[in-house]
């Protein structure tokens, strides 16, 4: 695949209700902190789109923009070595059970092993089917 991430290394938002509401019917994968809901969009040809849901229940604003920053970097770090397709939408959530500041490392796992829980599936070579 020659239109993957690592040629556009720049990672889109998820910003139109109709991206949210099919990622709503997407597929779910739980880590130990982390939730991902994602989907292929095959109906046109996007760009890779991430968006990241921290509750408020999490703690202030400078924590929920810290882990935030710590999930898009790892995104970032993990892309050079994954074969992420351009249309891979993806919405990332802390579980509310998690109140303690969960580290880059804990973070880095969970994307880690979210991507190679779906690349068993063929997800990313556009295989839906599981």
């Amino acid at each position: 695949m020659m239109d993957q991430i690592q040629n556009n290394s720049k990672i889109f938002r998820v910003s139109s209700l109709l991206e949210f509401n099919r990622l709503k019917k997407g597929k779910f994968f739980r880590s130990d902190t982390l939730w991902f809901k994602y989907i292929l969009d095959n109906e046109n040809d996007s760009p890779f789109k991430l968006s990241v849901a921290v509750s408020k229940k999490y703690g202030n604003a400078v924590k929920r923009n810290l882990i935030k920053r710590r999930i898009k970097n790892a995104f970032y770090m993990l892309s050079d070595s994954q074969n992420i397709p351009r249309n891979f939408i993806v919405m990332i959530g802390v579980d509310r059970d998690v109140t303690s500041e969960i580290s880059f490392e804990q973070i880095y796992d969970s994307v880690e092993k979210f991507l190679a829980e779906i690349s068993k599936f063929n997800f990313l070579k556009g295989d839906l089917s599981q």
